[in-house]
């Protein structure tokens, strides 16, 4: 089945990153660079680099007119070229097994160009964007396109989707915020430390994002840390919440000597910190994605009833793989020959193709070169990045990167 694709992925790879026609020194978005010296200059332009995408963005009040162009670069989901939308596929649906899932992790979009007969991309759209192993942020977005985002209705290139939240709806780019500054003689500002006032930290709270793993079925199984007797639940489900302890989930090794009482559903729903493998997240962080997966075998270990969480998001993951099969098999049957992928898409169908169950042969799921478990779980969430000592600010100006050393109430 795999050996189907040989198709060429010769669509265009479009990279949404600064473009040097837009970059020239710091003082593009600098009003009074004649205010600041040369290193300073140096210094807000590498802050640039450095600063995260926080909650309270706002435009500047005095601007230099180059922000416009700096926020046509920013990091979007748009469309790849001209064409039609074939199928809008979701990962999750949005009822499943007696939970309603408040939002969808991912949704592909297929699309079949205009200009180009028989080349067929993909859109992606995803709520978090993330190149950072801890940051990130929400996109934001625009409903006009999200509105119409369905199948038989087309969009132009470059008409995006989602965007960063730092992009306002005039199109001006939002990097920082405007506070009210004191300078004073106070113990604090020693040795470059500044004071926040609380009023200050929810504008400049920004987002992390943390992807953990955990498997069981052989060895290990479970504790039933977010469901009740009736249901079993080891960690949250999409758009949960995390423990106020912060445990995502917990694992109990199987002994015989102690199975009887270690093994009931009483016991199950209770951590046993000394000898259970506990894996701890972000107390309050939101669970915004979930992948499993399982091994297939004809002796499955896990218990059964321990499995019912992760049955139905693979269910689901199943559902999605079939579509996307199904689509790839219908857009063959249409192009024949003429079916040209794009990359992404052609990343995606192979993907598909090695999740589709019933197979000829025996597949083995590996990771590090080391078969999988009966089940592996991937989760990610985000939490709240909120300022606290030792988190670090700065100004338009290169003036200071300074530890923030008290917050003032």
């Amino acid at each position: 089945m795999l050996q189907e694709l040989t198709l060429r992925p010769i669509a265009e790879l479009v990279i949404n990153q600064l473009s040097p026609k837009n970059l020239g020194s710091s003082n593009d978005l600098q009003p009074f660079p004649g205010n600041n010296s040369g290193p300073r200059e140096q210094m807000f332009a590498s802050h640039q680099g450095q600063c995260m995408v926080i909650r309270g963005a706002e435009e500047r009040y005095l601007q230099a007119g180059t922000e416009y162009e700096y926020a046509t670069t920013t990091f979007n989901v748009s469309m790849p070229f001209t064409g039609t939308v074939n199928q809008v596929i979701p990962k999750l649906s949005p009822v499943a097994g007696g939970y309603q899932f408040r939002y969808n992790p991912l949704k592909i979009g297929v699309i079949e160009s205009e200009d180009d007969p028989g080349l067929v991309g993909m859109v992606k759209i995803e709520r978090l964007h993330t190149s950072h192993q801890t940051f990130g942020f929400m996109y934001s977005e625009n409903r006009k396109c999200m509105d119409n985002f369905r199948a038989g209705h087309g969009f132009m290139k470059g008409d995006v989707f989602m965007q960063s939240p730092s992009v306002r709806p005039n199109g001006a780019l939002a990097y920082g915020t405007n506070l009210n500054a004191m300078f004073a003689s106070l113990n604090a500002v020693d040795n470059d430390g500044v004071v926040l006032s609380t009023a200050a930290i929810p504008k400049l709270t920004s987002t992390g994002i943390i992807s953990t793993e955990g498997s069981w079925g052989r060895k290990v199984y479970p504790l039933n840390l977010y469901g009740t007797k009736d249901h079993y639940q080891p960690f949250p489900n999409v758009g949960q919440k995390i423990r106020p302890d912060g445990l995502l989930f917990a694992l109990r090794t199987y002994d015989d000597a102690t199975a009887v009482t270690e093994m009931t559903p009483e016991a199950l729903m209770e951590v046993d910190y000394i000898w259970d493998k506990c894996v701890y997240g972000k107390a309050g962080g939101e669970v915004v994605d979930v992948t499993i997966h399982h091994a297939v075998s004809k002796n499955e270990p896990t218990p059964v009833g321990m499995d019912e969480q992760t049955r139905m998001y693979l269910h689901h993951q199943q559902t999605f793989y079939e579509r996307i099969r199904r689509t790839y098999y219908d857009l063959k049957k249409k192009y024949g020959d003429r079916l040209r992928l794009a990359p992404n898409f052609h990343n995606l169908i192979v993907r598909a193709l090695a999740e589709e169950e019933n197979q000829p042969g025996f597949i083995i799921k590996t990771l590090n070169k080391i078969p999988l478990d009966d089940w592996h779980v991937n989760l990610t969430y985000t939490y709240d990045v909120v300022p606290d000592v030792g988190s670090k600010v700065t100004d338009c100006h290169g003036g200071f990167k300074s530890k923030c050393s008290s917050v003032l109430h």
